[in-house]
């Protein structure tokens, strides 16, 4: 069973790792290590959202079908517990202590029912590598685009959460990323002014929609275009130039793209 299919499946393996860790390391240390955090910043970050993964593993149990979902939760009592009291400034005996073996196994039923039902699309790491450090480029050399103040801090601010989004894909999965795409496009595509300013720094802008385009393909969605109301918007680079922005295409009733044996496709429907 490949736990990055489901939640259970995350939420185990990162007990099982723990439990591996010394107990007499500062929980800090162990933290940043499990999470993968570079930095105080970024750790701090990290903690205070996996301190909710029990309780979205939980929720994600009760949608479970054709199940006794209490039989599926005896380990949600001390995961809970341990991470409810989780600190950063104790030594790791205080967190790895609180849950157990048995807690970790009744994960693991978890996520095999869970994989099951609703399997997860499991991501190439190297890819998502590839795509966090062209994300990581575009953040650095945007300022130098002279965009608007307003154009520029709404692509900085998707863009840093697209690049939040795939550095945490090993505790989160792939629905947080497609979540900052969601995000993402509906910033840069679906608003007029933005896509017209963006549109005005050329290879910056080119080089967005390659990345752009190659995290709308990771979630399974074969285009090179999006449908904005009547507007059909390209994707690929080579004919960013000369595309309208969506407010400035006339309606025409029976204006659709043809994408995949003509099927329109909703950027706020990344399937």
């Amino acid at each position: 069973m490949d736990y990055r299919v489901s939640t259970a499946g995350r939420l185990g393996e990162l007990l099982r790792r723990g439990k591996g860790e010394p107990e007499s390391a500062p929980a800090m240390e162990v933290w940043a290590r499990l999470l993968g955090a570079t930095d105080r910043s970024e750790l701090h970050r990290k903690f205070a959202r996996v301190l909710k993964l029990p309780d979205t593993v939980a929720k994600q149990v009760g949608l479970l079908s054709g199940i006794d979902h209490e039989l599926f939760l005896p380990w949600y009592k001390n995961v809970s517990v341990a991470f409810r009291d989780a600190r950063l400034e104790v030594e790791w005996m205080h967190f790895c202590r609180g849950y157990t073996g048995e807690d970790i196994q009744a994960l693991g039923f978890c996520a095999h029912e869970m994989e099951k039902q609703f399997p997860e699309t499991v991501l190439d790491p190297g890819e998502l590598e590839r795509l966090g450090a062209e994300i990581g480029d575009l953040i650095e050399e945007l300022q130098a685009c002279g965009l608007p103040g307003y154009v520029n801090d709404e692509l900085l601010h998707h863009l840093k959460n697209a690049k939040s989004a795939i550095a945490d894909y090993e505790i989160w999965g792939v629905e947080s990323i497609k979540g900052a795409v969601r995000d993402l496009f509906g910033a840069t595509v679906t608003d007029a002014p933005v896509f017209r300013e963006a549109q005005k720094s050329g290879t910056w802008w080119k080089r967005f929609q390659e990345v752009a385009l190659s995290l709308f393909l990771m979630m399974g969605v074969a285009a090179d275009t999006i449908q904005i109301g009547s507007a059909i918007i390209p994707l690929l680079p080579s004919s960013a130039s000369s595309e309208p922005c969506p407010e400035e295409v006339p309606h025409r009733e029976n204006d659709r793209p043809r994408l995949d044996g003509d099927s329109s496709l909703d950027p706020t429907q990344i399937a």
